[in-house]
């Protein structure tokens, strides 16, 4: 059941690609603790490949590894992921390898390589109804009231 819940989230967040992490272990970073990742790769033990814009805090560079949560969104299907884990930055040499086999792509040195362990993962499809369903819940579900001291 896991490696069916694995594969499936695997394959909504590389549709979906692009996420927001919000740093949680630094709550009273004074500057702004979101930034946009892009992810590369979901690995079957449950870990998440992604790069991110290199002005993450300094001290969070070196750290061990840091909480986070990441939130992906796709309005045109409705898809809505949350996942909550541990992130560290991977080794700044294995950065440079990497994006230089990577640099026709468009990748370049101010960017981060961050590995992610999922800890929680959230996902649902937000359900589309149509305009005439909506209007059917409205109108059944409008009632009048009787004041007290009228008739019905």
């Amino acid at each position: 059941m896991i490696a069916g819940y694995i594969k499936n989230l695997k394959e909504n967040l590389l549709q979906i690609r692009y996420g927001i992490l919000k740093i949680t272990s630094i709550p009273l970073l004074r500057i702004s603790h979101s930034f946009m990742i892009e992810t590369h790769k979901v690995t079957d033990e449950g870990y998440i490949w992604c790069t991110a814009a290199y002005p993450l805090p300094s001290n969070l560079i070196y750290e061990k590894s840091f909480a986070v949560k990441v939130k992906y969104i796709q309005k045109t299907t409705g898809l809505f992921v949350k996942v909550t884990g541990r992130a560290k930055v991977v080794n700044p040499s294995f950065n440079t390898r990497y994006f230089e086999k990577n640099e026709s792509a468009g990748m370049t040195e101010n960017v981060l390589l961050l590995k992610i362990k999922i800890e929680e993962a959230n996902y649902y499809k937000k359900r589309t109804i149509s305009a005439y369903t909506t209007f059917l819940q409205v109108v059944n579900n409008f009632t009048f009231r009787v004041l007290p001291g009228t008739r019905a």
